[in-house]
């Protein structure tokens, strides 16, 4: 009876931890369909992050109102920051991935389990030891490596992968908190209604209609974010929200092949020793879970 209920245990962590996996690579395509679209000065960081959020406040409505699924918000002001963190990392987010690499985007935004554990600390009274300050500093070299400002030259896409990585730690932790008392689709639908019309308040001047091959790829970037957000929302119930991240670390290397193999990214000895320094907090922070 035991060793069944032992299996039990290890299929739900296993199945949490292939759902954040399967995200990870979601969001890698998200970020690859929405640099093309960048790089042919079409659509933009802000119109790319109000189409994912539209077209999933579309999705969740038709699930609430066609399909019958129940809201039950029980943690209301959880639920509204949710929305509200999760809308402002993903318009940095879309930002970094405009005016920097997807490969540096997505490395700098992968410092976010970082955030996640020091804000854990003063929201979820989690721990906080040696190894997490240790893994703060290490992600922050990581960081300034990879945005030498010792050239002089700053690239503000890099700045806004880091920001994107502060907001996203804070989203997550408080994505653990409101997972206690909210169901997924709940959580769903606070974040994407609520996000639509946070994203949509920054870029209504800039609206414009696609064409059809800018359809398609915006469709590509929002559709894919949409699916790997509620994978990760549903594999966050298996895991705590520092081993989440832990395992969403696998875009890194996703997102660095796509971007050499498709948009020509450059990689040099200060990014290399950048993404050692944001990778090993990772690996620190996982040792200590």
């Amino acid at each position: 009876m035991k060793s069944e209920i032992k299996k039990g245990h290890y299929d739900r962590i296993i199945k949490g931890y292939l759902m954040i996996l399967l995200s990870a690579f979601l969001f890698t395509i998200s970020t690859v369909a929405a640099k093309y679209l960048n790089n042919k000065n079409s659509i933009g960081g802000l119109e790319l992050s109000f189409a994912r959020f539209f077209l999933g406040a579309v999705l969740v409505l038709f699930m609430r109102f066609v399909l019958k699924y129940k809201i039950n918000p029980i943690n209301r002001k959880g639920l509204y920051l949710r929305a509200i963190l999760n809308a402002s990392a993903v318009i940095l987010f879309f930002l970094a991935v405009q005016y920097s690499t997807i490969t540096n985007a997505n490395l700098l935004n992968m410092s976010y389990p970082v955030f996640v554990a020091i804000s854990s600390y003063f929201w979820l009274n989690e721990e906080i030891n040696a190894k997490i300050i240790l893994s703060l500093i290490l992600a922050i070299l990581g960081a300034i490596l990879i945005i030498k400002p010792f050239y002089l030259k700053i690239n503000f896409g890099d700045v806004y992968g880091v920001l994107s990585a502060v907001i996203a730690g804070l989203a997550i932790t408080d994505l653990k908190y409101v997972r206690k008392t909210d169901d997924t689709f709940t959580i769903m639908y606070y974040l994407f209604i609520y996000g639509a019309l946070l994203t949509f308040i920054f870029c209504f001047r800039n609206l414009k209609i696609p064409s059809f091959s800018e359809t398609i790829f915006i469709l590509i970037s929002a559709v894919s974010a949409i699916i790997g957000q509620f994978v990760l929302t549903y594999g966050q119930k298996y895991c705590t929200a520092t081993q989440g991240s832990i395992i969403s670390m696998s875009r890194i290397l996703i997102a660095a092949i796509f971007g050499i193999l498709l948009f020509d990214d450059k990689i040099d000895i200060f990014l290399i020793t950048g993404a050692i320094f944001i990778i090993l907090p990772n690996i620190l922070l996982f040792y200590k879970n």
